[in-house]
């Protein structure tokens, strides 16, 4: 009976030198393509994904990346390579911002040096060697009730995971259609009743709404407090079931062809039998390894469309490290490796504050969302001071709808202060369908019985206030 106790052990600081330069590299890498994508999404949202180069480039870096961490995978542990995959957020703060137009905050930076230095002893006292098991002894440990355990958690979770968010997503972007197709027709009913008033004098109204903008912003969407987080944190645990099962199954199809190559040694001596259901394994893994990138890729592209990729990333690593750790000590015992158990217990450590530090980050939006509060500040004001200066205009006949849109890129408001170019349109956050159907609602109330009324105006928060209190609202 083979002893699965005692594999044969490679041990080599070479080997453990180019696993570990392998993994810090795929994930810088990963992590770039995985901001292109974000990137990619932000400029050109309505097309298709595979017509965007951007897109395809970043995916072309995330296999890239993916090949190499298979690569790793045969100098390295599986719990090694999980650990080191937290460096994926180091890379985030860094291209995030200059890249996705993300802002990086003080609590990022404190996280990010809190992940560095759980990394750091992840690599200083994790597993400096790994098992090599025997074709008998693979077979055994895929037979083992760790390896069948595991695997039905993950494909439960996951399929429970799927069915939660298939529904979710779906009565959230029913309500967010709704709110803009409510606010669509209030927009027509309100440039029908000022051309039906008074002559136009110009071809189209100075009613924009391209400033203010209606989109699918998830996370302004009123639910539960379950299926909030569910929402917001969901697709991003989903693509990590996907990545940690592919870690898994690529340390096995690793080990198999590993034994191809020692298979003239005495412990790895493969009869013909064994050979084919060594390649009959093998080609299982390759295809669940394909079908587990494809699902990967899905939910990761889902999430980045959804949410920002400073909320995504930390939540996917976080589930990514602790299930890949997960799976390299139940199913591929590598709790073995560990000479004592201080080194064991430093290592562990190290994969707390690594997930601490990630689970930080992915409390950013949902706590302060300070980076969303500022860009709705600023957009805000910018409409604000357009309309302002529309409203003062309009005892002079101007009607020029560029006013309300900001003034063109390199403007200024009245105090002054520059007003947003197209740069940073483009990264300030539309508001929510329902707000702007609150503003349209108090535009079509505005009483427009006088002679000089120019065109109906978007109102300030100010003034949207005053109206509601007043009941009639306020007029050019």
């Amino acid at each position: 009976m083979v002893n699965l106790s005692a594999p044969t052990m490679v041990s080599s600081d070479v080997g453990w030198a180019i696993g570990t330069s392998l993994a810090v590299a795929a994930q810088f890498v990963g992590n770039l393509g995985t901001v292109l994508q974000r990137r990619s999404h932000i400029e050109s949202g309505s097309k298709p994904v595979l017509s965007r180069p951007l897109w395809i480039f970043g995916l072309s870096l995330i296999i890239l990346a993916s090949v190499s961490d298979f690569v790793a995978l045969n100098f390295t542990t599986q719990s090694m390579l999980g650990g080191l995959g937290s460096l994926t957020l180091v890379a985030n703060t860094i291209f995030a911002p200059l890249i996705a137009w993300e802002v990086l905050t003080f609590t990022h930076i404190w996280a990010t040096v809190l992940i560095v230095i759980g990394c750091s002893v992840v690599v200083a006292y994790g597993p400096h060697s790994s098992d090599l098991y025997s074709p008998k002894q693979l077979f055994r440990l895929l037979a083992a009730p760790g390896f069948i355990l595991f695997s039905v958690i993950m494909v439960a979770a996951g399929v429970a995971l799927h069915f939660s968010l298939d529904g979710i997503s779906k009565k959230v972007e029913t309500r967010l259609t709704d709110e803009r197709d409510r606010a669509d027709a209030l927009a027509r009913a309100a440039a029908r009743r000022r051309q039906a008033r008074r002559r136009p004098r110009r071809s189209q109204p100075p009613f924009v709404l391209t400033e203010s903008g209606i989109s699918l912003d998830y996370s302004r969407v009123d639910r539960p407090w379950m299926s909030y987080h569910l929402h917001r944190s969901g697709f991003a645990v989903m693509s990590a079931i996907f990545g940690a099962a592919n870690v898994l199954f690529g340390k096995i199809l690793s080990q198999i062809m590993s034994s191809a190559v020692f298979s003239s040694s005495t412990a790895f001596y493969v009869d013909t039998t064994l050979s084919s259901a060594l390649s009959v394994v093998a080609l299982f893994c390759i295809i669940l390894i394909v079908v587990g990138a494809v699902g990967q890729m899905k939910y990761i592209n889902d999430a980045t469309q959804r949410f920002e990729a400073l909320l995504v990333q930390p939540i996917y690593q976080a589930s990514w490290t602790l299930l890949s750790v997960a799976g390299g000590m139940v199913v591929q015992r590598e709790w073995t490796l560990f000479a004592d158990v201080s080194r064991a217990s430093l290592f562990f450590l190290g994969i707390l504050l690594t997930v601490s530090g990630a689970f930080v980050l992915s409390q950013v939006r949902a706590s302060s969302s300070d980076s969303a509060r500022a860009h709705k500040e600023r957009s805000a004001s910018a409409r604000g001071d357009a309309a302002q200066r529309l409203r003062e205009a309009g005892g002079k006949g101007t009607t020029d709808g560029a006013a309300l849109r900001g003034g063109g890129e390199g403007s200024e408001a009245d105090d002054g202060s520059p007003m947003l170019d197209g740069h940073e349109r483009h990264k300030a956050r539309p508001e929510s369908g329902r707000a702007l159907c609150d503003r349209l609602d108090a535009a079509c109330a505005v009483d427009m019985d006088e002679d000089d009324e120019e065109g109906i105006v978007l109102l300030d928060n100010s003034s949207l206030a005053g109206s509601r209190r007043s009941g009639t609202g306020s007029t050019s």
